[in-house]
């Protein structure tokens, strides 16, 4: 049922934003799905606006920004498929909508808002750590304490994996050799290698 609400919705803002002819570019955030328009008008902005499932909608930085919540991520999806799966490419590089700053903080957006959820819980099992530290101090030579450590660190260590898979749809390439790129990055033997490296060996 959900799905279909999120097809349904979908199908409407595309229909409200004057279909995929007028459309140079889309992503979405954690909670915005954001397109850059060809055209738009205030008498869109109301229209998509009043439709089941819109929050609200901001127009910021050439961006036609739709809020949806939590669920933006499956609207998304729905987006694409009805688009054809692939995110248009407004290659012109001569507008205000089209600029590369746009379109940097489209992708970084794009890259990081799927998993900032998983840092911030990382982030949170850190702080709750540091206050019990500070509450119980020996906790810290707990087998539990050091669990819970190394379960709050792996976020950030294996944090290039997690930018290979969302990068990796984002430009539409195979998420597998991505992640098998940056593996490299997050291996000990790397790490090793590093190391001697800075020590003045040659590798």
């Amino acid at each position: 049922m959900k799905a279909n609400k999120n097809r349904d919705l979908a199908v409407r803002i595309l229909e409200e934003v004057g279909g995929e002819k007028n459309i140079a570019n889309y992503t979405h955030c954690a909670t915005r799905l954001r397109l850059v328009l060809n055209e738009e008008d205030d008498g869109m902005v109301q229209s998509v606006k009043s439709l089941p499932g819109v929050i609200d909608v901001v127009r910021k930085g050439g961006q036609f920004q739709i809020v949806i919540g939590n669920t933006v991520d499956k609207v998304y999806n729905e987006f694409s498929e009805l688009t054809g799966g692939i995110e248009k490419q407004d290659n012109s590089g001569d507008t205000e909508k089209g600029n590369i700053f746009s379109r940097i903080i489209a992708t970084m957006s794009a890259v990081f808002a799927p998993f900032v959820y998983v840092l911030a819980a990382a982030g949170t099992i850190q702080g709750a750590l540091i206050i019990l530290s500070q509450i119980w101090p020996n906790i810290a030579d707990t087998g539990t304490y050091q669990v819970f450590d190394v379960i709050s660190w792996s976020p950030f260590t294996f944090l290039p994996i997690f930018i290979a898979i969302t990068a990796s749809k984002h430009f539409k390439t195979n998420t597998y050799t991505a992640v098998f790129a940056n593996a490299a990055l997050v291996a000990p033997g790397f790490s090793e290698l590093a190391q001697r490296a800075g020590a003045g060996e040659g590798i």
